[in-house]
């Protein structure tokens, strides 16, 4: 069995009560439930320490998701307060999901889906291309990347020295100028971490020894982390109606 876990943690403090700001009129946390709902994982769980999420759920439900809570094909957790503070590791939320699922709907979850509230433009197909991938490789994990921009290549990146002299940081540049001369080097986007059972449940660690990357587009590869990124997010989806969620828009 494969679930899909939405953390929605209430503390966060660059932007607070983030996972429940409306985008495009939809919750993000909402928006990550029905991208859930709309992939091939068998059960969606969403994670939160917070109430007001798990009443707005039922509140602001569709048929979609009324008829997933009915199934148990979307499952509800108040998640420990323990497990909810800024120091908490997401390996330890993620155990404590596999666990409840587990003794609830006794079936045995062999991997795991990560679906961020906060990058409100990923899809379906991302998080089946991160299973399929998964499932092909036989790897620890498969997370989302994406490429990372010219201006902040590891080539490009000073320390500003005391004297105001500027410092290769990581590579030296070495005469490369051009987007075009640079190597590709990719980051994780934060949008989608699937992870194998043994690599939470016997490694501790939601990327393991070998994880794998699925290249997801700039234009989605939003990461909401403080205000302007929301209106960012806001922009983006006011310029383009490919960027919704399965039933949000």
């Amino acid at each position: 069995m494969h679930i899909a876990i939405v953390p929605g943690r209430k503390g966060s403090k660059r932007l607070p009560g983030k996972n429940r700001m409306p985008l495009g009129g939809v919750p993000l946390f909402i928006r990550a439930i029905k991208t859930g709902l709309a992939s091939k994982c068998d059960v969606v769980v969403l994670s939160t320490d917070d109430e007001k999420s798990l009443a707005d759920v039922k509140a602001l439900a569709d048929d979609a998701i009324k008829s997933a809570m009915t199934s148990g094909r979307l499952i509800l957790i108040q998640r420990p307060d323990a497990l909810a503070t800024d120091e908490a590791p997401a390996i330890d939320y993620v155990r404590h999901v596999i666990k409840y699922v587990e003794k609830e709907v006794l079936s045995m979850v062999t991997s795991t889906s990560i679906l961020q509230p906060t990058s409100p433009f990923t899809e379906a197909e991302d998080v089946n291309a991160c299973l399929d991938m998964l499932e092909r490789a036989q790897s620890d994990s498969v997370v989302s990347v994406m490429e990372i921009e010219h201006h902040i290549h590891p080539r490009k990146l000073k320390f500003l020295a005391d004297d105001m002299r500027l410092l290769p940081a990581m590579m030296e540049e070495e005469g490369k100028m051009a987007a075009s001369e640079l190597e590709r080097i990719y980051v994780r986007n934060g949008a989608v971490y699937t992870s194998a059972r043994a690599a939470i449940m016997e490694q501790n660690s939601i990327l393991g020894q070998d994880s794998r990357g699925y290249l997801m587009p700039r234009e989605r590869s939003i990461d909401i982390n403080d205000k302007m990124d929301f209106e960012f997010a806001e922009f983006l989806m006011s310029k383009s109606n490919i960027l919704c969620a399965p039933g949000c828009c």
